[in-house]
């Protein structure tokens, strides 16, 4: 039986941020003082000299700076979108609720970071990556020599995985997969301890999807964060993506929801920011 679930990471590869340009049509920003301003005009702020005929170059290195982003705004029974200036990022997840959490995509296109290195560190093979994305750990742990094997149900991040020659199929962790019982390590990375809103549930598949003593390299959220589900969607520029359940958990939180699981925490680690924890079969 297939499960209907998303990520934010197949929504926005789905939304195809990883390949339309990160600038509306309308407008470019100068690299010269980061203003953002109609194509073709003069801006206030930077000498004659420059024209701000810069929207490939913008494009090309990513950059969203002085953009409006759209933010979820409650009004009466109705949902609307504003838009409000926001900062460096490329897509933002959207709760009903009006709260925003940014997106990472460059990260998720670009090498693993050193955080994701320290944790690559701890997985031993067989390895799958679930909500892999376009891959990037399943390349970085193929050219260790590990054995790894990425699912993704966005077909759009699928291909740019298997044009980098990664091992990956498009199928959810619901789903029948291969080597059932057979896998040493699950990674669940960017956040995807969220799929399908209920974290129990799904550290439950992958405990039943791992062999005994297996272990779960998850992401969570820093200490003192609420441990929650909320309904949310991803938005990038004027496109938006489906309402999904998304579940948000905090260090705090992951000892119980991984106790539902049968699962027992024996690693944390912090750096650059971002917490991650290793449970154990």
């Amino acid at each position: 039986m297939t499960h209907m679930y998303t990520t934010t990471v197949a929504i926005c590869m789905d939304l195809s941020v990883a390949r339309m340009p990160l600038m509306p049509a309308a407008g470019v920003v100068s690299p010269r003082c980061r203003t953002s301003v109609a194509r073709g005009r003069r801006c206030p702020n930077c000498s004659d000299s420059c024209k701000h005929d810069h929207g490939v170059a913008v494009a090309a290195t990513r950059t969203l700076l002085d953009v409006s982003t759209p933010v979820i705004s409650q009004h009466g029974s109705s949902t609307d979108i504003s838009r409000r200036p926001t900062a460096v990022y490329d897509a933002v997840l959207c709760s009903g609720d009006g709260s925003v959490i940014p997106l990472h995509v460059d990260r998720w296109t670009a090498a693993p970071t050193r955080a994701e290195m320290t944790v690559l560190d701890r997985a031993q093979g067989p390895v799958i990556d679930v909500g892999c994305g376009p891959a990037r750990h399943v390349h970085e742990l193929a050219a260790r020599g590990v054995l790894a094997l990425g699912i993704d149900i966005s077909s759009a991040a699928v291909a740019v995985a298997r044009r980098r020659g990664s091992a990956v199929l498009q199928r959810s962790v619901f789903d029948r997969l291969p080597n059932e019982g057979g896998w040493r390590t699950s990674l669940l990375l960017d956040g995807n301890v969220g799929i399908g809103g209920n974290a129990a549930a799904l550290l439950s598949r992958l405990r039943r999807l791992m062999m005994p003593r297996g272990s779960v390299l998850v992401e969570v959220e820093a200490p003192g964060q609420h441990t929650r589900v909320e309904v949310v969607r991803v938005e990038r520029g004027g496109a938006a993506g489906p309402w999904f359940p998304w579940a948000r958990v905090s260090l705090d939180g992951i000892d119980d929801v991984a106790g539902h699981a049968h699962l027992t925490r024996v690693w944390t680690h912090e750096e650059e920011g971002r917490w991650f924890v290793q449970l154990r079969s």
